[in-house]
């Protein structure tokens, strides 16, 4: 009986030690909040990942505010935003600047004027 319990055992501590390990795999990072054009509809956000994976971020709402997220894989990130148009024909692509925020960052996009632009604060 000794030797199944230490059977047993040693499978138990292999078992938590995979586990463990998954576990503490490094955590996704996100970017989330409210992305906003001034004054036409968000109809897409690109998200480009420096070192990392591109992609669209899931949004959901209406209008010219919506909420928006994206795994950042915690690194440097900027946003191409749809405002205008259609999710297949933007109107106006406008691009922010490279950021380093994570969790919370608000996406503000000038769409009118002389400086189109979007800033992530």
């Amino acid at each position: 009986m000794p030797i199944i319990k230490k059977l047993f055992s040693a499978l138990a501590v292999a078992i938590l030690a995979t586990v463990g390990a998954f576990v503490a795999a490094t955590p996704a990072h996100a970017a989330s909040g409210y992305v906003t054009c001034a004054t036409s509809n968000v109809v897409g956000v690109w998200v480009d990942v420096d070192g990392g994976t591109d992609g669209w971020a899931y949004r959901s709402g209406s209008g010219n505010t919506n909420y928006y997220s994206y795994n950042t894989q915690g690194k440097r990130w900027r946003v191409n935003v749809g405002c205008g148009g259609t999710p297949q024909n933007w109107s106006q692509s406008i691009s922010s600047n490279w950021s380093n925020l994570q969790n919370r960052a608000t996406i503000t996009c000038a769409d009118a004027g002389y400086i189109r632009t979007c800033r992530i604060g």
